[in-house]
């Protein structure tokens, strides 16, 4: 019956690292000036390096957190709804020609760089900074599929509504004649 215990960890008769539990909460410490470092399946997933970034999916943190722009249909952050698979997440996608970032709501880029949905049936949102090829930021939204752009910030400051290339400072794109 005791009310905590304590396992240290000794490389040369000098501990450094430990693992201690007062009974409620359990700490984990690493005393060296290293990383401390979480894997799976033989393969390192999280550091936490000595001072005190995190990364995942990278050796390397080089800020509070850190995770990869990469090629994949996981976005690095996904915050599932409690009521639907219109999930929020932040993804990105880089390759030779730079990164796109994406912040959507059931919208994620998917492992070609394209946008994607959770849920085709949903409404979507998204925010898409291009830092690939035009250096634009650009809105998208969708009552059902894949969200489409909407409205265009070019890197030259100009605005395009329904269109993608605006050349002057606020350019805008009609389905009609009217201008409606």
């Amino acid at each position: 019956g005791t009310s905590s215990s304590l396992l240290n960890l000794d490389v040369g008769g000098t501990r450094k690292a430990y693992h201690f539990t007062d009974g409620t909460d359990v700490y984990s410490f690493n005393t060296a000036n290293g990383a401390y470092i979480f894997g799976t399946n033989n393969a390192e997933r999280l550091r936490i390096d000595s001072s005190g970034n995190v990364g995942i999916g990278t050796t390397s943190p080089d800020g509070k957190l850190t995770l990869p722009a990469t090629a994949s249909n996981t976005p690095a952050l996904r915050l599932q709804s409690a009521t639907s698979d219109a999930d929020v997440a932040l993804s990105s996608y880089a390759d030779a020609n730079g990164t796109y970032a994406a912040l959507g709501a059931n919208y994620y880029l998917n492992s070609g760089g394209n946008g994607a949905a959770f849920d085709t049936n949903e409404f979507g949102a998204a925010v898409l900074l291009d830092g690939r090829n035009s250096g634009s930021i650009q809105f998208l939204t969708s009552s059902t599929g894949i969200a489409q752009e909407r409205l265009r910030i070019t890197s030259a400051g100009n605005v395009g509504i329904g269109t993608g290339s605006p050349s002057t400072t606020l350019e805008t794109a009609s389905a009609n004649a009217t201008g409606d």
